[in-house]
């Protein structure tokens, strides 16, 4: 696994031990980043479950101005401190180590994200909840927009977001929703 392009372009990052944590395969990051290549400069960013923290380094590696990382494993957490260390972003982001829920509740003091990346386990269920608990927090500004990797096409019944664009890699599919409160 590597860091596709920017500033920190072919630097490799580690992957959590173990088969609990499933990173994004470089080609599907390749193409999430593709479309957000003209946006994500001076971004505040959100990387939900960040197993590896690959997402939010791209994002740091292509200009995003901060990036908070958040997963509850202790294994992830290391692994995503050792990947922001390596890539020397410590200044431009925050690691959280908490169920995503606590962690979503820590920011209702201010801080809106301007894109978050959400990959939980696939069958967890936990996409809506998350996409609610952000929009009941005020967390997202207008136009945020949300990236959502799963196995399926999330059902997202949500009065707030709209499905912006579906697209498949393999047994991947990246679900953009874009916030319109």
């Amino acid at each position: 696994m590597r860091v596709i392009a920017g500033e920190r372009r072919g630097m490799r990052l580690i992957s959590p031990p173990g088969a609990d944590i499933r990173p994004t395969y470089d080609r599907v990051r390749e193409a999430v980043f593709g479309k957000l290549q003209f946006v994500i400069a001076g971004k505040t960013v959100l990387d939900l479950f960040a197993g590896s923290g690959a997402m939010g380094i791209e994002s740091l590696s292509r200009g995003a101005a901060f990036v908070y990382f958040v997963d509850k494993s202790e294994s992830a957490v290391s692994t995503v401190k050792s990947n922001v260390a390596r890539t020397k972003y410590e200044e431009k982001s925050r690691i959280i180590k908490n169920d995503y829920i606590s962690a979503l509740k820590l920011f209702k003091n201010g801080i809106q994200f301007d894109i978050v990346f959400i990959d939980p386990p696939y069958t967890s269920g936990f996409y809506e909840k998350a996409l609610q608990t952000m929009d009941d927090e005020h967390l997202l500004k207008p136009g945020a927009l949300a990236v959502l990797e799963s196995d399926g096409i999330p059902d997202i019944q949500l009065k707030n977001y709209a499905v912006t664009q579906t697209r498949k890699y393999g047994k991947t599919i990246i679900t953009y929703l874009e916030y319109m409160p």
